[in-house]
């Protein structure tokens, strides 16, 4: 048989060739030129008769691989390692052969492409250490012919320099501030809303300085920029420019690492995704076979799509991330924008730092959850047959709303969130915000909390109390003393009446010269009932956002530094380095961190605020998630067993009428301190204090706690 032929083929072979591309190219196997070869082969192309012209391709490329490579050893010393004796020969060998390859087909060039460039000048500005250092700027003076040019640029292009520099600056360190929040987080320090709170904080400033440094790449194609930019990072770190990718276009994968710094594996997966979207959800399938390290990004990433673009597609999804905010906008214009790499790249960084314990943010959402829901039920049987004023029907469609909508449609979003631990905290801090405001709602709408606190203080003053109330002394710590009386603590009998009256909005004169109170006789104040002031301000703020859907977006550090100095938590000087201590004041909202004024008129750095934005909130935790409304019923029935102990001496005192429905509880605590304040029989002042000494002994009872 004839060997196949190398020339041009017709018919029913070219027909065939076409069908089986495969034996073609085997036809005609690739030959690798060993760098050995290279003189030698220069030298021929260069002898040959007639004269063979060198493209103007090849010797761009050979110059750019020449400076690239002349410049490699200062680079990667800059970077910290040492040189290699033996690497750094073999370096220069190679270094050596381009520029003879260069000098024998130097004849053979274009014009004006011959001349090499200039060497890097020794007095040249030391470039500054960040991911945008292996980027090179080419100026008219790198060139020969470039003598007459001023090295002067433009102004707006010096301060183009400057916008992108300080963006990248900052979006660099506030990735590093995110993974110091989930490390964080992993060891127990930092609670999952908080982390939550603040990652998407951080990712919303990150997204606000990407665009503001869009406009500079968009002419140039941002995503152009990006892939040069990636393989200026791969050469910068002494990769080979062919050995980048492979012939299918797979990375290579000892590129991993550069792939994970300019977030290249979360833009290739993004892109990916975007050409299948569709009316048709897309599923991510079994079966791609990448090397181990890129698969473990890739999974993360299309294992959410799905969820991500059937939540992105649902109108009353309760919360939203950047993540899936710019998920959400891809859907709708099919391009991968520059701040949802970004956050996808997040997304793969807290699975790197949690790995097998990705999933717990899930499982502490729905532990908290479940028991907000296990309360909502106790609440609504505990005041079932109970009508309040200040309680009214529209509270109530609220209270059931809560216990049968939101947490039932939950169990059909379990996937996402345990994919997704910024969710995952969004969504615990969503409910956790609801019952909170419910909680402080109900305890101001009864008077339970305040009133029980006001009998518990007097028993204590008294000393019939031989240990304190560790819950109330919790509450009354984090609620602060003007949710509970004003000016104070009452210290004797006389201030406890007064004190309670000018918390339940009577005046103290309503009981002053009269043999006994009544509800007729009552003089309302003019500040009112007084109850709890809402607390946890910089965790409320967001409640616009994650809980009614309803905030702006964009963030700037300078808006959140306002924010944080709304709080009561102030940073307090450690001595010990990497250790931070909080203190609690009641300058709340007036002054701002280390007790100064909000940084009026100064840039603040975006990752400082987030530092602070964390340290702020988690200070407030136990505040805004502490269990108020079984707190509320904890109280609520002490105030029943106290009135039911007490009430055949109430009876004797003040007739059966003292109290003629449950609502009226409060009005028992204001008995017994009007026993407890005397009354005056004959020329004889009689303090009585047997009401207070029977309500004592039910209050021996509460040793169990309600926040564990």
């Amino acid at each position: 048989m004839l060997p196949p032929s190398i020339g041009r083929l017709k018919g029913k072979a070219r027909k065939g060739a076409r069908q089986n591309p495969e034996a073609q190219s085997a036809a005609a196997p690739k030959y690798t030129v060993a760098i050995k070869d290279f003189i030698p082969l220069a030298e021929w192309i260069a002898s040959r008769q007639p004269a063979v012209a060198v493209p103007a391709a090849f010797a761009s490329v050979n110059d750019r691989v020449i400076k690239v490579r002349s410049r490699f050893a200062d680079d990667i010393t800059s970077h910290g390692p040492e040189v290699d004796d033996e690497s750094n020969e073999r370096h220069s060998y190679f270094l050596g052969v381009l520029e003879k390859v260069r000098e024998v087909l130097k004849p053979r060039m274009p014009a004006g492409v011959a001349d090499p460039p200039f060497r890097q000048q020794p007095d040249e500005p030391e470039r500054l250490a960040n991911m945008f250092a292996a980027l090179e700027g080419y100026e008219p003076a790198e060139f020969a012919d470039s003598s007459s040019i001023s090295l002067e640029r433009p102004a707006t292009e010096k301060a183009e320099d400057d916008v992108v520099y300080e963006a990248e600056q900052q979006t660099s360190l506030l990735d590093a501030r995110i993974r110091w929040i989930w490390t964080n987080y992993q060891t127990g320090v930092i609670d999952v809303a908080v982390a939550a709170i603040a990652t998407n904080a951080a990712v919303d400033l990150a997204r606000d300085l990407i665009e503001e440094v869009l406009p500079v790449f968009r002419s140039h194609g941002v995503w152009t920029i990006a892939q040069r930019f990636y393989f200026a990072c791969c050469m910068a770190r002494g990769f080979d420019i062919e050995h980048v990718q492979d012939a299918n276009g797979h990375p290579n994968p000892n590129t991993y690492d550069v792939q994970g710094d300019v977030s290249m594996v979360a833009y290739n997966v993004l892109l990916s995704v975007v050409r299948i979207l569709g009316p048709n959800l897309p599923l991510y399938k079994d079966g791609i076979h990448w090397t181990e390290k890129f698969q473990e990004d890739r999974i993360p990433l299309y294992e959410m799509f799905s969820e991500l673009i059937t939540v992105a597609r649902v109108q009353d999804y309760p919360i939203q991330d950047e993540f899936l905010r710019g998920i959400k906008g891809m859907d709708q214009t099919r391009e991968v924008p520059f701040h949802l790499v970004f956050a996808a790249q997040v997304h793969l960084d807290i699975h790197h730092i949690l790995r097998a314990d990705v999933a717990r943010a899930f499982h502490q959402m729905m532990e908290q959850i479940t028991l907000m829901r296990d309360s909502l039920r106790e609440q609504a049987d505990f005041h079932k047959c109970l009508k309040f004023e200040n309680w009214t029907p529209a509270d109530d469609r609220v209270l059931q709303q809560g216990q049968a909508e939101d947490l039932r449609k939950l169990k059909h979003r379990h996937r996402i969130l345990r994919s997704s631990s910024v969710l995952a905290g969004l969504m615990l801090f969503h409910f956790r915000t609801w019952l909170f405001d419910i909680g402080i709602a109900i305890a101001n709408a009864f008077g339970s909390v305040s009133y029980a606190w006001h009998l518990y203080n007097a028993a204590r003053r008294e000393k019939l109390l031989p240990k304190q109330w560790d819950d109330m002394e919790i509450v009354y710590a984090l609620l602060g003393l003007s949710s509970f009386h004003v000016g104070d603590a009452s210290k004797d009998t006389h201030e406890y009446l007064k004190r309670f009256c000018l918390q339940m909005g009577v005046s103290v004169t309503a009981f002053v010269g009269q043999k006994q109170p009544g509800r007729k006789s009552k003089v309302a104040s003019r500040a009112g009932p007084r109850g709890i002031k809402e607390g946890a301000r910089v965790n409320r703020t967001f409640k616009s956002r994650y809980v009614e859907n309803s905030a702006r977006f964009n963030w700037t550090p300078e808006d959140l530094d306002q924010v944080i100095s709304t709080g009561k938590w102030q940073p307090e000087e450690s001595t010990e380095e990497g250790t931070f201590s909080m203190v609690q004041s009641d300058e709340g909202g007036k002054k701002g961190p280390r007790g100064k004024l909000p940084h009026a008129g100064r840039k603040l750095r975006a990752e400082s605020v987030i530092e602070s934005l964390v340290l702020t909130l988690q200070a407030e935790t136990l505040e805004f998630s502490f269990p108020y409304l079984a707190f509320h019923r904890k109280c609520w029935q002490l105030l029943r067993d106290v009135r039911k102990r007490c009430d055949p001496l109430l009876r004797q005192k003040y007739t059966p009428a003292y109290m003629e429905r449950e609502t009226e509880l409060p009005w028992v605590v204001g008995y017994i301190f009007w026993a407890a304040a005397g009354s005056v029989e004959g020329s004889t002042q009689v303090i009585d204090l047997r009401l207070l000494e029977a309500a004592a002994k039910r209050y021996e009872i509460l040793k169990k706690p309600t926040y564990s």
